[in-house]
């Protein structure tokens, strides 16, 4: 049993990871960013991103990056997958901390938690220093986001061209910056443009 499995099967009670599980174990702890996953919804891919990073808590060994940032395009979503982060970082433990930060839900404004789970636009006005929230705090989310795993997660849902034009700007950025981050998507439009990850790994 690699290490992998016997993390999925001790932490998170599954016997038998999907082989895109096991691959972006793989890719996330040898640091090969930034990473494309396809893969069905149902099929884990929240569990696949999310072992790797909380590996680190049980090694004790900050070897990926120190914090993760999840965005989700909607908050009904970033408030039901918080919940399920929540449940499997408490397996490993209580100290593990998991925010919100969205309209409704503004706890994390300074993107400093363990793990962050915002929206799209949240992670923009952190980014670009323009957030209300933080005062005249205005370089911590920015410097928080660059000590961070972002995952861009149901990326099918950013279909107009404004709103994906602003998403491939941030991931150009990041990559430049050296920032690592994932792209996860249920499905690969042949007409709009995940053009951008043309340098991305991709597996299905």
């Amino acid at each position: 049993m690699n290490g992998a499995e016997q993390f999925y099967k001790q932490y998170l009670n599954i016997d038998s990871p999907f082989d895109h599980q096991i691959n972006l174990w793989e890719r996330i702890h040898a640091k090969n960013f930034p990473l494309l996953l396809k893969a069905p919804t149902g099929s884990g891919k929240t569990g696949a991103v999310l072992a790797p990073f909380l590996s680190q808590f049980v090694d004790n060994k900050c070897s990926i990056a120190p914090r993760m940032i999840y965005i989700l395009p909607m908050r009904v979503l970033v408030n039901s997958v918080a919940a399920r982060i929540k449940k499997y970082a408490n397996r490993i433990s209580p100290h593990i901390s998991v925010e919100i930060q969205h309209g409704d839900l503004p706890n994390a404004p300074f993107f400093i938690a363990d793990i962050v789970v915002t929206t799209l636009d949240q992670f923009l006005y952190g980014f670009a220093r323009a957030s209300g929230q933080v005062g005249q705090h205005l370089d911590i989310p920015a410097g928080s986001i660059a000590f961070s795993l972002v995952v861009f997660d149901e990326a099918h849902m950013y279909r107009d061209g404004f709103t994906f034009s602003i998403m491939r700007a941030l991931m150009e950025i990041l990559n430049k910056s050296r920032i690592p981050f994932v792209l996860m998507t249920a499905t690969m439009p042949e007409t709009n443009s995940f053009s951008l990850c043309a340098s991305v790994s991709l597996w299905y």
